[in-house]
């Protein structure tokens, strides 16, 4: 047996070998900067994704509140829409524009203008103005941006025209915050609008109530006599 330790030449039948008892030094492990990738709980981590990490921490994005606009006219006149294709709405158009005339003592505080068709065109004269909702029912731009509609659209509309004017004052009395004059118009301006399509006015207003099927019987009755 060939002694522990011993750097002589092993000799044997194949050969002269010598045999180092000096050990191999295991190899440098080279330190890196990479986290080993995770595969459950915290055993191990993945690599960090610096696009992922920033998408977490960024603030979510602030909500656009509208904008609140006030509109407000560059002069006194107040806008009154009209419904140009009804014949009903022309009439009446018609009286407001001849009363608002200087040549008849108006001072032309009443600017009369065509609904049209064009919801864009009608929301540059006010962003709060919607055109089915016009063709509904009257509605009067004043000159600080308020919309008036109903009966009191009509009531600013009669203060404003020197034959209607004298009696206006009514429609602001109160009688223990309720305003029976105005209460008046607005009725009488609620029943007058229902009735519209019965009087011809077929291109605005609501349907015709049952309650007045009658006067829409008797008003194309009419006009077919007539023609």
């Amino acid at each position: 047996m060939r002694p522990l330790g011993s750097t002589d030449p092993l000799h044997t039948s194949a050969g002269t070998y010598t045999v180092s008892d000096q050990q191999t030094a295991p190899a440098t492990i080279a330190k890196t900067d990479k986290k080993p990738l995770a595969l459950a709980g915290d055993l191990y981590e993945r690599p960090v994704n610096k696009v992922e990490v920033a998408a977490q921490t960024e603030a979510p994005p602030a909500v656009k509140q509208p904008e609140t606009k006030s509109v407000v006219l560059g002069s006194d006149q107040a806008i009154l829409l009209f419904n140009s294709e009804c014949s009903v709405c022309r009439k009446i158009s018609g009286w407001v524009i001849a009363n608002d005339d200087p040549k008849n003592g108006g001072k032309q505080r009443i600017d009369e203008r065509p609904i049209g068709q064009d919801p864009e065109a009608l929301k540059a004269i006010h962003p709060d103005l919607d055109i089915w909702k016009t063709y509904e029912t009257i509605h009067v731009v004043m000159p600080n941006g308020e919309i008036k509609t109903g009966g009191e659209a009509v009531a600013e509309v009669l203060r404003r025209l020197p034959e209607t004017a004298w009696f206006t004052p009514l429609f602001d009395v109160s009688v223990l915050g309720f305003k029976p004059f105005q209460s008046m118009l607005n009725l009488g301006y609620t029943v007058l609008d229902r009735l519209r399509p019965a009087m011809g006015c077929e291109s605005c207003g609501t349907p015709v109530p049952w309650w007045g099927k009658p006067i829409e019987w008797t008003y194309k009755a009419y006009k077919a006599i007539t023609g």
